[in-house]
């Protein structure tokens, strides 16, 4: 009797080895995750919102309200740090691309701007990049489009070019394929969620005193065929005891987007005696 309890025990195992190294061969490559990830941003051509970003151990609020319309865009931003024992500070600064010029100041006074005319559209990457909603929201890796690359080859590069699909994974729930990066300076994991047209839900990676970082999207905003993050949240975790730091928040406000957006909102008004300079190098 033993004996029979035995092999079933070995036949049960074989074929749980079985199901699951066929569940392996059918995840997609990474590069069917990547050419999917274009998806992401599709479908979102103009908008206005408020964004709130949260540094808690820094005593940091950011709140940015912004407007944009295909390339052009103006973007509101305001920071205050509250440090303790000090009175808070806060910050103000605005940018605006109207298709010829862009302008960069900071309010109340005015009293001096930034401004130049860009002889190639890509020389606006930095700058547009500032209308996107990941960028605002502070996602990781949203920053693609301030140097031009688009969100995949963003992927890659923190990936140190080389990408695995090791599994499958749910974050909240949504089963996401999870790509790992082995061989980057900072190894990390990225969990892609079909179901959210391919976006990207979770990064992880491991830091060098011990510590995993995590950027996790709470809550989603669908825009059209585009999922975007509402609330995302970013903590570091002691993985000896599992205890977990939060070091940031971000969320929309208030959004709507592929909504007409006033003119004048891609303009700065600038007073007579504002002293204007040159953009040094807009790269």
């Amino acid at each position: 009797m033993r004996a029979q309890s035995f092999w079933i025990i070995v036949v049960l195992q074989t074929l749980l080895l079985s199901a699951s190294g066929a569940n392996a061969d059918n995840l997609p490559a990474p590069d069917e995750v990547l050419a999917r990830m274009q998806a992401v941003s599709q479908g979102i051509e103009s908008g206005a919102f408020l964004a709130r970003h949260e540094l808690p151990a820094e005593g940091v609020v950011t709140e940015t309200e912004g407007w944009f319309d295909g390339v052009r865009f103006r973007v509101e931003t305001r920071q205050v740090w509250s440090r303790p024992g000090q009175e808070p500070v806060t910050d103000e600064i605005w940018w605006a691309f109207d298709g010829e010029r862009i302008v960069e100041t900071r309010p109340p006074k005015m009293s001096s701007a930034r401004e130049a005319t860009p002889l190639r559209l890509d020389e606006v990457s930095k700058y547009v990049s500032l209308g996107g909603m990941n960028v605002l929201m502070n996602w990781p890796l949203a920053h693609s489009v301030v140097h031009g690359r688009s969100l995949p080859e963003e992927v890659l590069l923190h990936a140190g070019g080389y990408l695995e699909t090791v599994g499958q994974e749910t974050i909240g729930d949504d089963s996401c394929v999870v790509l790992s990066a082995p061989r980057a300076r900072t190894p990390g994991r990225f969990w892609i969620c079909p179901d959210k047209d391919y976006a990207l839900a979770r990064y992880e990676y491991d830091r060098e005193d011990g510590r995993l970082v995590v950027f996790e999207v709470r809550e989603w905003m669908k825009v059209g065929a585009s999922w975007i993050p509402r609330v995302a949240v970013g903590y570091t975790v002691d993985q000896e005891i599992g205890e977990a730091s939060p070091i940031e928040r971000c969320e929309f406000v208030s959004a709507s987007f592929n909504i007409p957006v006033p003119e004048d909102r891609f303009q700065i008004q600038l007073p007579e005696e504002t002293v204007r300079e040159p953009f040094a190098n807009l790269n």
